[in-house]
Order: C-alpha cells, then structure tokens, then sequence
C-alpha cells in the first residue's frame, strides 16, 4: 500500500478541518498520484519511502525553457491575492498602463497548501489575466511564492505547480521563492530544497528577499541558495540594480525591488 509522504499525512492528521481526501483523484504519472482534499489541500501517495517526482516536460507543456525576453533591463509589478485588479485582464492592463514606465513583465504571488482555499482560485485568475496580456501588453510573466516553516517543500512546490497547471499562463519566465516573514521564516534546508524541486519542474527560480533580513536570519552561511538568482528588496532612491546593496554570498542582483508604492514596482535583467 502506498504511504503518505513524511510530514503532510501527520500535518492532515492534526488538522481534520482539512477534510477526507476525494475519490476522484489524477495521476502525475504512474509512481505518483495526488488526490484533493475539500479544502484544496493535497495528499501525497508515493510508491517506496523515498519522495519521486516524475519526469515532468515544461510547465508550459513543452521541453526546454520558456524563451527570453528582449534584451535590456526589464520593469515589472508584482501582484498579490489582495489586488482584486489583477484578476481582471482589462482592469490589470489599464492599471499597467497608468504607471510610468509602463512594465512589461507581472509576476503573480501563488498561494500556499497552508492558506485558505480561495487564494489558490485567486492566483489562478491572476495568472490567467496577466496571460491574456501576452504578448501584446506584457512581454514575460513570473511567479512566486511563500514557503512556511511549517510546510512541506515537496508538499508545497507541488501546489505551486498545480496552480500553473490549472491556470495553463503564458510561458512562466521565472518562479521565486519570497523569503521576508519573520514569524514564519523558513531554514536554509526548506529554501534549498524547494529551489531544487523548481528546477526539476523547469521552472528558473530565484529568491525574493531584504539584505537585513537575510543576513539576520542567515548570516553568511555558504550553500546552494547563492547559485540561484535573487531578486531584492530595497526602497531607497540612491540605489540601481547594479549598486543596491545584497546579502554576501551572491554577486549581483537579477532584480531589484524599488518601491511599493502604488504598488511594488521592479527592474529586473533580462
């Protein structure tokens, strides 16, 4: 008999909100089916003790990676579950529209299995309304996501992809791993983990962050983190993107965060 995945099952077992996993269910590939609880959240049937990912093409459905975008530095916004303009093709290009520079890349935040269910419904509309836009207003789409200390990487990636798969988006451009919550930080060991599965989903991913954060939570601990790009947060006008001060450990910043106002607004290589 398959056996839960380490973590979610004890997870589900001390949250019976989380409801009785469906009969209908949808198979990844033959070694890893997923069934959906009533809340969305997923349950893991793996074949041997040892967590298997199958051998996935492109979220986009296709081999390889997505193509890149024009040469040059790129302005983006980046969206979350409260800006209900988003979730709106029409209201998301007339709001891109109104910003100078208008950008060209939105990068949607994705919802995590531990949040309520209708974040996952909003992130799906969000992707979908930033795909309408491709690629006339928009010339590359993203995403990120929150990873909880109390999560479960593969459990979480997982949901991630899930929300892709079901928004069927424009060619994600990068996936981003949003590290700035200090009540529920994750270890270095979760971060590491969950970019590794990205890669092996094809997603490009990369961490979102703040340099006293990081540095805080972190320190100058070495480790695979620092061959992934990262995006940084830092709202002081003195700075670009290539003189916004990063944690040590990476060498440049892929993208910069600028300002939050009206909304969070970046620049980000291309």
């Amino acid at each position: 008999m398959p056996s839960y995945e380490l973590g979610f099952a004890e997870y589900a077992a001390a949250h019976p909100e989380v409801g009785a996993p469906l009969t209908d269910e949808w198979g990844i590939s033959p070694h890893y089916n997923v069934q959906e609880t009533t809340n969305g959240l997923l349950v893991y049937q793996i074949a041997s003790d040892a967590v298997q990912f199958a051998d996935f093409t492109a979220h986009d459905g296709s081999p390889g990676t997505p193509p890149e975008p024009t040469t040059g530095q790129v302005e983006a916004i980046d969206v979350s579950n409260y800006q209900e303009w988003a979730q709106d093709a029409s209201e998301l290009k007339a709001y891109i529209q109104g910003l100078t520079p208008p950008p060209t890349r939105v990068i949607v935040r994705l919802a995590s299995y531990l949040e309520p269910a209708n974040l996952r419904a909003i992130a799906i509309d969000q992707l979908r309304a930033a795909s309408a836009l491709y690629p006339s207003t928009i010339k590359s789409l993203g995403a990120y996501g929150w990873m909880y200390r109390q999560a479960v990487p593969s459990a979480e990636v997982a949901y991630w992809n899930q929300q892709v798969g079901d928004a069927q988006p424009a060619p994600l451009y990068d996936m981003w791993l949003d590290v700035e919550d200090d009540a529920n930080c994750p270890t270095l060991s979760q971060i590491n983990t969950c970019l590794e599965l990205l890669t092996d989903l094809h997603y490009r991913p990369g961490v979102y962050t703040g340099k006293p954060f990081w540095e805080e939570h972190f320190g100058t601990a070495g480790g695979p983190v620092y061959d992934y790009p990262l995006w940084i947060a830092n709202y002081s006008p003195a700075y670009t993107l290539d003189t916004v001060p990063i944690p040590s450990g990476w060498v440049k910043a892929q993208g910069w965060q600028y300002t939050s106002a009206p909304c969070d607004r970046n620049v980000f290589r291309s």
